[in-house]
């Protein structure tokens, strides 16, 4: 039995590994730091069962995700009504929403949260202070582990269970319990719209160059909104110091909005549009401040995507803690609910020469400021950062901006 030839054909979700009656299939990291599927021959029995729950095999026209329904997805801009809740999370605060309501049902919540060396990775959380470590956003490819077969046993047992990932994760859960045949009526998913999944090799070898120069790590927040949410930053206690960067500043932004760090899979990723695995899509709503001045007042709105009728439902149960105004699909910026970022040109020569050079030489080559991003970084940002636009435009300078398309 075999999964993939080439590795843009694996996105690293684990549905193969835990679908596999025999425990013949286990996930490596390769050199680049991404998560592949290995199959041990002696034990495979040749079920086919792997193969039956890979997205990328069926790609578009997968048996295991929820039809289309008319009237969906629904969109909306949201804010927790909590302004402590805002300031700590990365946007509006709507997963904190939804995991207080699955906790204060005796619910199950498994999300992405840094361990203790800060590298990331899907954990089970039943408390509010396991669920505050899954909050903000992780730019590197977590590593899922044994969350499916937790999930799976969580529902057997009853209890009400929020998983929370990215597309193809979500979409893996999904295929992995329909294939097992596992009740889902008291599963809620939510993913989010994502640009892609950054090596975790690397961000380990950032962490390394830190601490290297600094001391220990203490803490690290990707997206910090001290200074509101049109200016984010990236917020590392490290030794006795405290390291603020923006994302133009920082050169593991950088390298992640260059694209050349991306998992391979993401190129061609299957989940770029709007038929969503996830009952509820989660995002950053850029531009609300404009469209939805009581929604946005500075420190951050999150786009929602209700995408099923238990999503729906769910919605309307969440609304004593939310502000909630329903939106418009062209009063947002979300180039990949329409296409994948699309792979870069050097991408081969990057991994290349960090194969060859180290991180290092890569991080001081690629994370440099291409001319569109200097000129708005010097003449256009201060106005831009006041009228709530720069992130939006920032990432139209670094090339990633595609029309969006409904359908």
């Amino acid at each position: 039995m075999k999964l993939w030839e080439k590795k843009e054909d694996c996105c690293g979700c684990t549905a193969c590994k835990s679908v596999c009656p025999t425990s013949a299939i286990t996930m490596f990291r390769d050199g680049q730091g991404f998560w592949y599927p290995s199959i041990d021959q002696k034990k495979c029995i040749q079920c086919g069962m792997c193969r039956r729950v890979c997205q990328y095999i069926h790609e578009k026209g997968s048996i295991f995700l929820p039809p289309r329904q008319e009237g969906f997805p629904r969109f909306y801009a949201a804010k927790h009504k909590s302004p402590q809740v805002v300031k700590h999370s990365s946007s509006g605060g709507f997963f904190t929403a939804v995991s207080d309501h699955l906790l204060a049902r005796g619910g199950v919540i498994y999300g992405a949260a840094f361990a203790g060396d800060f590298s990331v990775a899907h954990i089970r959380g039943t408390t509010a202070e396991q669920r505050d470590g899954m909050r903000g956003s992780k730019y590197v490819q977590s590593r899922v582990g044994d969350a499916f077969l937790g999930v799976r046993e969580d529902l057997e047992q009853g209890r009400p269970v929020l998983f929370t990932g990215t597309p193809c994760q979500v979409r893996g859960l999904r295929h992995f319990l329909t294939a097992r045949r596992v009740p889902a009526d008291r599963l809620i998913l939510c993913d989010f719209i994502c640009h892609g999944t950054p090596s975790s090799r690397l961000w380990e070898d950032y962490l390394a160059r830190l601490k290297g120069r600094y001391g220990p790590l203490e803490d690290v927040e990707f997206r910090n909104k001290d200074r509101g949410w049109n200016r984010t930053r990236m917020k590392i206690r490290v030794g006795d110091r405290i390291l603020e960067e923006s994302w133009e500043d920082n050169p593991f932004y950088r390298l992640f909005w260059a694209g050349v760090c991306l998992a391979p899979g993401c190129y061609r990723c299957q989940c770029c549009d709007l038929h969503r695995a996830g009952d509820l899509t989660m995002a950053d709503f850029w531009g609300a401040g404009h469209t939805h001045p009581r929604i946005d007042q500075g420190q951050g709105a999150s786009l929602v995507l209700v995408n099923t009728p238990k999503g729906e439902k769910l919605l309307r149960e969440l609304a004593p803690a939310l502000s909630l105004e329903e939106a418009k699909a062209e009063e947002f910026f979300q180039p990949n609910l329409a296409r994948p970022t699309a792979r870069p040109p050097r991408t081969d020569q990057f991994w290349e020469e960090y194969r060859r050079e180290g991180f290092d030489f890569v991080l001081q080559k690629y994370s440099r400021l291409s001319l569109p991003q200097r000129l708005v970084k010097k003449v256009a940002a201060p106005l831009l950062k006041k009228a709530g636009l720069y992130e939006k435009t920032a990432r139209l300078a670094a090339g990633r901006s595609h029309a969006y398309r409904r359908g």
